[in-house]
């Protein structure tokens, strides 16, 4: 007679849960808690390689251009290119029906946009503009640029809305799997990448070999302006956060720009015009105001009043507040402070200044 067999279970380890059994199995706010504590994980990741990429960028990457009327381009575009990049975030997130990705376009705008754009630029640039071609082509050119950024927001923000109307309801849709964890590693790796190589591109000034075939010489003054300016602009936008009001922080940022030109005052910087001084101040003025500010949050500040909460009047004067800002310093500083505003322009790459057309011997 045959024995009778026994069947012995072994148990295995199972595979972790994914997200969609983790909405099945467990209640809707715990499953919820639980992404969210997984996104928060690499938050502090996201709050360094945004503001140093945008740094980099605006630093390395941005060729500086002015016009024969004295106007900066290449900072003017970085501004209104960011509106454009605000609108365009901002619809994908109104849109998307994942928290991941909604978390991720929300990081973006705050981290990044707020760094690569500028609103103590508008003001400090306007008074150039008011030294070089009179206060009428100031007011000219604060009006022109916040209204062109304005456009570039509705831009970038319309379209994406109305081609992404039907998309939020495929869950395989890209703006639904953007904010993946695979995604999130690929852009973490690509913002590290550019990064380290702005970095390779400030330490080694390969121009003058390609141009004048001279010898590529480390520049130690450009890499430590580089490092000084990411270290602020990464601050600059963690301090930034904290304040709600958009109009606040920018106020703020440019009364941080009429104290760093008082302080200039007061300890000579003009006659005592070390590499040291002009990196501390450059970059103070151009980095951590800059990133302080919120000139992209103020695009989509005034969106979110115009189509989310349906209060035109109240956008209007989002915007025409800001304007008022903005008039009011380029004012201050073109009464106060005329002398050596070229030297703020943020000449050689938005937030940096020419060291070679600095005068760095005591007179």
């Amino acid at each position: 007679m045959e024995a009778d067999r026994v069947v012995v279970s072994v148990p295995t380890a199972s595979p972790p849960p994914s997200p969609d059994l983790l909405s099945r199995t467990l209640s809707p706010t715990r499953a919820k808690l639980i992404k969210r504590r997984n996104l928060d994980e690499s938050a502090l990741a996201w709050k360094l390689l945004l503001p140093a990429t945008a740094e980099v960028l605006i630093t390395e990457f941005l060729p500086h251009i002015k016009s024969e009327a004295g106007i900066d381009v290449a900072s003017t575009t970085a501004n209104i290119l960011g509106g454009y990049l605000e609108g365009l975030l901002y619809g994908i997130e109104r849109q998307s029906a994942r928290h991941e990705t909604q978390q991720l376009c929300t990081m973006i705008r705050c981290y990044f946009l707020n760094v690569f754009t500028s609103f103590p630029f508008v003001a400090t640039h306007a008074a150039e503009m008011a030294v070089l071609n009179g206060p009428g082509m100031a007011l000219g050119y604060i009006i022109t640029s916040l209204a062109l950024a304005v456009a570039a927001f509705e831009a970038g923000r319309r379209p994406t809305e109305t081609f992404l109307a039907e998309a939020r309801f495929q869950p395989m849709h890209w703006t639904n799997t953007m904010g993946s964890n695979a995604n999130r590693q690929r852009i973490l790796m690509g913002l590290f990448i550019i990064v380290l190589l702005g970095l390779l591109k400030g330490r080694y000034v390969l121009a003058s070999s390609v141009v004048f075939g001279g010898d590529a010489q480390p520049d130690m003054a450009h890499t430590f302006a580089m490092l000084v300016g990411i270290i602020l602009a990464i601050s600059g936008a963690a301090l930034g956060g904290l304040i709600q009001s958009c109009m606040r922080a920018n106020f703020t940022s440019c009364l941080f720009v009429g104290l760093a030109f008082g302080a200039r005052r007061v300890l000579a910087w003009d006659r005592v015009a070390t590499t040291l001084w002009t990196i501390a101040f450059s970059k103070f003025v151009g980095s951590f105001c800059g990133a302080f500010s919120g000139f992209a949050k103020m695009l989509s500040d005034a969106g979110k009043l115009m189509h989310d909460e349906l209060k035109p009047r109240d956008a209007f004067l989002e915007i025409f507040g800001n304007i008022g800002i903005a008039v009011m310093w380029a004012g201050i500083f073109y009464a106060f402070d005329r002398q050596g505003l070229d030297v703020y322009s943020h000449a050689g790459g938005f937030h940096m200044i020419s060291f070679s057309d600095t005068d760095t011997s005591p007179q």
